[in-house]
């Protein structure tokens, strides 16, 4: 029975060719979010992109038009955590390796993971990010979600938190693999329920240091999922506030049908969510939740780069019928 409610924001730009601006892509969605969740007094996590914050602040100083982003997220955020919000780590690693060229980011792809990375960069960019995140809310970071959801392949992922004084994570979507160039994760038998795990992320460990809280996942036949996926879109558009791309559509196209293709044979593993279509499917997915899995908590994920005005509707109707049920808690609160 899921009595406990946790919506999870992924505070990024897009990550493809195009970033999409700032107030397009975060600034405008969070305020409407935030419009929807304060009607009901309930509270989200963000996890930010702190690799992005800080390519910001090193170089905002040569550009205004970085200056100006970077003051516009800092008193977004400081808000937020002001008013009862959960500000908490979310890396990119691949903004390390971008630049601004004056008019816009040129994005790096080779650094999308923590393992694409030298091992040395990766202790002292992490805590560089962590630590300007802590000063802008002149709080304390406790959680942490990988990029990508790829710790795994970080093969130190578990000293690289406890060191930093992480104590969440919630990388893990249980049930589901990835092995490509931007992903590399397999939450094939992580449990569906909150646990502590040491070396081991799909591994519970009960003197691990790091809770793990998990996104929650149910499976789907692939045909009945795609069905739903093509009559909600048939009465519905969910074309997003923000105007950037997609880091899948840097893939060839013969390789992105492929992956489309492949989709109509495996199980399909649906994360909780608000993005998209996703949103009007989330009474489904909270009621099979229910069903499958004993846990109390009930993780949703989201990004307010893809929030739209229908999407952000569906998560209120949600919302609207689960807030006398179940406690809508932010991501420390499982400490």
């Amino acid at each position: 029975m899921s009595n406990d409610i946790c919506i999870t924001l992924d505070y990024e730009l897009c990550l493809g060719y195009k970033t999409g601006s700032v107030h397009k892509s975060l600034i405008l969605p969070m305020e409407e979010l935030v419009k929807v969740f304060d009607r009901y007094n309930i509270k989200a996590t963000l996890m930010i992109d702190a690799a992005y914050l800080l390519m910001l602040k090193k170089n905002k100083d040569k550009y205004d038009a970085l200056e100006n982003d970077y003051n516009l997220i800092v008193n977004q955020l400081r808000g937020l955590s002001e008013n009862g919000y959960s500000i908490q780590l979310h890396i990119h690693p691949q903004w390390y390796y971008s630049y601004f060229d004056g008019n816009e980011w040129k994005l790096d792809f080779n650094h999308y993971k923590l393992s694409d990375m030298d091992s040395k960069s990766v202790p002292v960019f992490f805590e560089e990010s962590k630590s300007l995140l802590e000063s802008i809310i002149k709080k304390k970071v406790v959680a942490f979600r990988a990029g990508g959801y790829s710790l795994q392949s970080y093969k130190d992922h578990y000293n690289l938190l406890v060191s930093n004084g992480i104590k969440i994570d919630t990388s893990a979507i249980p049930g589901k693999m990835e092995k490509s160039k931007y992903q590399w994760y397999d939450y094939r038998d992580t449990p569906r329920h909150k646990y502590k795990f040491s070396n081991n992320i799909s591994k519970i460990d009960d003197d691990g240091k790091i809770l793990e809280i998990p996104v929650s996942t149910v499976s789907f036949n692939p045909i009945h999922y795609i069905f739903l996926k093509y009559r909600i879109e048939n009465f519905h558009s969910f074309l997003p506030f923000s105007e950037g791309q997609g880091i899948e559509l840097t893939y060839p196209l013969n390789i992105r049908m492929w992956n489309l293709f492949k989709q109509l044979f495996r199980i399909k593993i649906a994360d909780a969510s608000i993005d998209g279509f996703a949103s009007c499917l989330l009474p489904l997915i909270y009621e099979k939740y229910k069903i499958i899995s004993d846990d109390n908590i009930f993780v949703i994920l989201g990004h307010p780069k893809g929030a739209s005005a229908k999407s952000i509707h569906f998560t209120e109707v949600f919302i609207k019928n689960t807030i006398g049920k179940s406690t809508y808690k932010t991501i420390e609160e499982f400490l």
